[in-house]
């Protein structure tokens, strides 16, 4: 009991980090939110050490410690950006590593020789994480003290992408050696028969359910469907429909969209798959003109409910800050 407890632990201690970013979007007082950041450096120290010291690490946690990182900076900094609290230039040398990682990341999944190549968390990388915070905190506590610190966590964040793609050097030179080793054509061969049986379940049109919250909509519902495009992406559209902010009052609206859905596990091999979605959106009300924009969404999707429906939660930006919970259709159901 105590060790199934300990195992768990440092997972939710990660998954608070999803509702502080939740918390700090919908909050705009800089001390609740500086409190946030610090709240959220703290859990990250955490969980780490929660693992280490009861020797429970998974690679679930090794999947959800990142992504509640990146999904708390991205939010908190867009955030900022927004309420003009950082420049258009600081929002970007903020999330530099952020956006070097995930394009490492796509690349090493296009290149054969990469694609076995694990993506592990490297000290240079906690500590552009560590200075992220501090400077979130600092911009919010004292912003007129934040360039500094904002530009040496752009010098960290240069050395740690310099760091990641020396590491990804040296993992393709170690694949090419293996390959002519011919191990690589071993690992292949035993793996072949349940990919393809993978493949052909991700080729099918996947439906889903959405209810949102946010800060422009309350209680939106809609419903969509998404189609692969690649292994690792897939294109859905989707439309839904709820009362929106105007002044003080509420008018329904109806919004669609478009995006584009990255998952690094397509396959539904773990029980917890964070993804990434980008796309555009149309909203419109009676009497008025169609808004449109863009929107950005990271999440996590949970493991198979009744068999086939897996449930999600995401946090996003687009026409407002919101959260959204899902269910999708998933044709797997090995669990």
């Amino acid at each position: 009991m105590l060790r199934e407890l300990l195992r768990t632990l440092p997972n939710v201690v990660s998954l608070s980090r999803l509702a502080m970013a939740g918390w700090f979007l919908a909050t705009d007082d800089a001390l609740t939110r500086a409190l946030l950041v610090a709240a959220a450096a703290a859990s990250d120290a955490l969980d780490g050490w929660i693992a280490r010291v009861a020797g429970v690490t998974s690679r679930a946690g090794a999947l959800i410690d990142p992504l509640a990182d990146r999904t708390f900076a991205i939010l908190a900094v867009s955030a900022l950006l927004f309420d003009g609290v950082l420049t258009t230039v600081q929002y970007f040398i903020l999330l530099a590593r952020d956006i070097m990682t995930m394009v490492g990341f796509l690349v090493a999944r296009i290149m054969p020789t990469l694609r076995d190549v694990p993506f592990r968390a490297r000290p240079l990388g906690k500590g552009v994480t560590v200075l992220q915070f501090f400077s979130l905190f600092v911009a919010l506590a004292r912003p007129a003290w934040a360039g500094p610190f904002v530009y040496l966590t752009g010098l960290a964040a240069l050395a740690s992408i310099v760091d990641y793609t020396m590491g990804l050097v040296r993992a393709r030179r170690a694949v090419l050696a293996a390959q002519r080793g011919g191990t690589l054509v071993v690992a292949v061969a035993v793996l072949a028969t349940p990919s393809l049986g993978a493949g052909q379940a991700a080729s099918r049109v996947w439906p889903e359910w959405r209810v949102a919250v946010g800060s422009s909509a309350i209680a939106e519902v809609g419903g969509g469907a998404s189609l692969p495009v690649g292994a690792y992406v897939r294109l859905g559209a989707l439309a839904g429909a709820g009362p929106v902010r105007v002044g003080e009052a509420w008018p329904m609206a109806v919004r669609a969209e478009v995006s584009g859905r990255f998952s690094p596990d397509p396959f539904g091999q773990q029980r917890w798959a964070p993804y990434a979605t980008g796309g555009a959106q149309l909203r419109c009300r009676r009497s008025a003109a169609c808004e449109p924009a863009l929107l950005t969404r990271i999440g996590i999707e949970g493991p198979l409910v009744r068999g086939r429906w897996r449930p999600a939660l995401e946090l996003g930006l687009g026409g407002g800050a919101h959260v959204a919970v899902g269910w999708r259709r998933s044709w797997y159901g090995r669990r």
